[in-house]
């Protein structure tokens, strides 16, 4: 079958533009990442560091939660003034700047009113508002739902040593298990610590990986879908990733409520207490432990032996800055349809919502390519939204054949700096992947179905179960991907490795078209897992091909396992309910749809030059429609 080499070029540009650019309480010992490794750059926007003003020292972490707003530790906040401080929003190296990161300064600083041996939380406000993407907050339906064992995601620039110090300038980060309260709550009683219902614990009972000084306030995060969600805050632990204690962190879900009250103005402005360095002397003399204040005043190269390249991958400059942003009004810069084969009719929604203080219209919405997409369902059109109101836009799109398509989204709302949004929208169609009916390539999941785009296709190994790539037949600025269906709820869990590779080239883990991590030859194996929500997602493998390579480069998926959620007997009835179903339905439903929305395709594209342009601006990625639960 004849392939087709565009929506290679446009993948390939994707992952590269997304890739590549990409005051401690003396009665705690406080916190302080061990046992993990360079993060990706770009991959944490929202990814805070907050130093001091004088010097533009780091001392602690922290995270965008809104436009104008930081979360972080009240603890690193207590003894300090707004005006003492600033933050650097998409911080990644502490010693050099980028075109991502932003040095902002403080307006307004909130803490908990009962801060003590609880409520270590605390909120900056920005002097003037960023347009970095901010993370969610977990609410306690989803914290609720999270089961012991859960893998969460910590970062930071703190501590790296358990016996000594050594402080990376590269953003660090490292996956832990969600642990169990009461367990947690028994290891601490031991050493006269209390841990509350507003605390979460999470690492491993044999320690190795954990927070450390210098990580106090960053963000402990889950990952669902292609979504990440703040579960916690950096609080305090008992030393850093020792056995049977785990990290403490602020559970995040607790104080939503407390959160929306700071941006509504009804939280006083916190003020430090000024004239007791006598007692903080007093309590310096009875701990020895090191707080966020303490090293943030030295000087991290005197205490660290190993220079930058210790930390990176790439050499300094060697690849472009590159951040996507998004629209006003939480709009996304593209929208991308993969279809999983051709005849299909793929659905995504998009959201308008007001983040104006006064009311917003939207007077139009509408396509100016409606062969293959098509405007599904609207509440959006001639609509008056009220501040912090949403309405939906559903867009389709019909793979009615093997190219690539392109349309425009054009919006007209009443803000008269934002009274025309173009969102430009792109549409391809997979090859079905041919493979033996002895390979089993996921366990939990019978007869799935695997597709590709790429004149070099992945292949699978029948006696080991995994999916080998030759990265070296693969074309200098093409991708090789490998995608698959799969219905949640329930946890994938995989392995990524690339091995013999220039550090150029990349493998890519992507849900629902969402970047989500990316691994080069140099990094050690990724394990990696990740809750899919109800409904149908599209997971993806993209190897991303920059640079010339040999025959020893080689790219593996392997131990791709999904655990459904769902019990056996609910999908024992299920299966028994669609035995009665008409499957000429859905059938006869998706040919009135090809016919009312693509009854006179005529291959609507554009040129190659101008979508790879398209792509680089836009940094696109592919993104099908999900169901969020």
């Amino acid at each position: 079958m004849m392939k087709h080499s565009l929506s290679k070029l446009a993948l390939a540009t994707a992952i590269s533009a997304v890739t590549l650019a990409n005051t401690a309480n003396a009665s705690t010992s406080m916190t302080r990442i061990i046992g993990g490794g360079d993060a990706i750059p770009n991959t944490y926007p929202w990814m805070v560091s907050i130093q001091s003003k004088s010097d533009s020292e780091h001392f602690c972490g922290g995270s965008l939660i809104g436009e104008s707003y930081i979360l972080t530790a009240a603890h690193c906040i207590e003894d300090v003034r707004a005006d003492e401080i600033q933050v650097v929003v998409s911080e990644y190296h502490l010693q050099e700047t980028s075109q991502q990161e932003q040095v902002i300064a403080i307006k307004n600083i909130y803490m908990h009113q009962n801060y003590g041996d609880d409520n270590d939380i605390a909120v900056l406000q920005l002097v003037t508002p960023t347009n970095k993407p901010p993370v969610k907050l977990a609410d306690a339906s989803l914290n609720n739902g999270l089961a012991v064992g859960a893998n969460m995601t910590v970062m930071g620039w703190g501590n790296q040593l358990v016996e000594g110090e050594q402080f990376p300038n590269i953003l660090q980060e490292v996956q832990i298990p969600l642990a169990d309260h009461a367990q947690c709550k028994t290891s601490y009683a031991g050493v006269d610590m209390d841990i509350t219902d507003n605390m979460l614990c999470a690492g491993l009972t044999s320690g190795g990986k954990d927070s450390c000084q210098g990580d106090s306030g960053g963000p402990l995060v889950y990952q669902k879908d292609s979504d990440w969600f703040q579960t916690g805050v950096v609080s305090f632990g008992e030393g850093c990733a020792q056995e049977n204690f785990f990290g403490i962190y602020t559970k995040v879900a607790n104080y939503n409520d407390w959160i929306a009250q700071v941006k509504s103005g009804e939280i006083p402005v916190h003020q430090p207490i000024e004239d007791n360095e006598e007692g903080n002397e007093e309590g310096n003399e009875e701990s020895d432990d090191w707080d966020d204040q303490d090293w943030a005043e030295e000087d991290w190269n005197d205490n660290n032996d190993l220079d930058d390249e210790d930390y990176t991958d790439i050499e300094d400059g060697e690849y472009p800055d590159f951040e996507p942003q998004n629209q006003a009004f939480d709009l996304p810069e593209y929208v991308g349809f993969l279809a999983s084969g051709q005849d299909l009719v793929v659905e995504e929604a998009i959201y308008v919502f007001n983040e104006n203080e006064s009311a917003l219209s939207v007077q139009s919405v509408s396509l100016d390519n409606n062969q293959q997409f098509s405007i599904i369902e609207n509440t959006c059109e001639t609509v008056t939204l009220k501040p912090e109101e949403e309405c939906e836009i559903i867009l389709g799109f019909v793979s009615s054949d093997s190219g690539e398509h392109l349309a425009n989204l054009n919006i007209s709302t009443s803000d008269p700096e934002q009274n025309n949004i173009e969102i430009p929208l792109f549409g391809i169609a997979l090859d079905s992947l041919d493979l033996s009916d002895d390979f089993d390539g996921m366990e939990g999941i019978e007869n799935e179905e695997w597709y590709f785009d790429g004149d070099s296709a992945w292949t699978g190994d029948i006696e080991s179960g995994e999916f080998n790539l030759s990265c070296d037949v693969v074309s200098e600025n093409d991708s090789a991907v490998l995608m698959t269906e799969i219905e949640g709820p329930g946890t994938l869990e995989f392995s990524m490795d690339l091995i013999g590779d220039v550090t150029e080239n990349t493998m890519s883990f992507m849900v629902d078209g969402e970047l989500v991590l990316t691994l080069s030859s140099n990094r050690s194996a990724k394990q990696h897992s990740v809750e899919l929500s109800e409904g149908e997602h599209q997971v993806s493998w993209v190897y991303n091909k920059t640079k010339a390579n040999d025959a020893s480069a080689k790219a593996t998926i392997s131990d791709i396992a999904f655990k459904s959620s769902e019990q056996e007997g609910s999908s024992e009835d299920l299966n028994e309910e669609d035995e009665n179903i008409n499957t000429d339905e859905p059938k006869e439903e998706l040919e009135s749809a090809i016919e009312t929305i693509a009854d006179s395709i005529s291959g609507a594209g554009s040129t190659d030059g101008w979508l790879l342009g398209l792509m680089a601006l836009l940094g696109l990625s592919l993104r099908s429609r999900k169901n969020n639960s």
